[in-house]
């Protein structure tokens, strides 16, 4: 049975990408994306005029040993880690951020 092709990955991505190590999906991302992807994912922060990855920004790497999953590419999304007691309303942020999500996508 074929399993169907996912065109981008969307990583929930803290702000120094993979530079650091990271649990959950984006850990799962990092140790199964290769050193390809650590890579490219340090020279897009170097690229970056403050060397991380802004709150609501979103880049696209490739998503090497990952392609072997049928996946295209990875979109690496900004996220803010909000405190579980926290009143802060994300519902804008997060708004915003799965807009940037699918116009970066659409670009691909």
């Amino acid at each position: 049975e074929n399993e169907p092709e996912v065109e981008c990955l969307v990583n929930p991505a803290s702000r120094d990408l993979f530079t650091r190590e990271v649990k959950g999906l984006a850990g799962a991302i990092r140790s199964s994306g290769g050193q390809a992807l650590l890579d490219e994912c340090a020279s897009l922060l170097q690229k970056s005029p403050t060397g991380r990855l802004e709150f609501g920004e979103v880049v696209s790497s490739g998503a090497h040993e990952l392609q072997q999953k049928n996946f295209g590419c990875i979109l690496h999304a900004g996220i803010r880690r909000q405190q579980p007691d926290s009143d802060d309303n994300d519902k804008p942020f997060m708004k915003s951020l799965v807009m940037s999500i699918l116009k970066t996508a659409d670009e691909k």
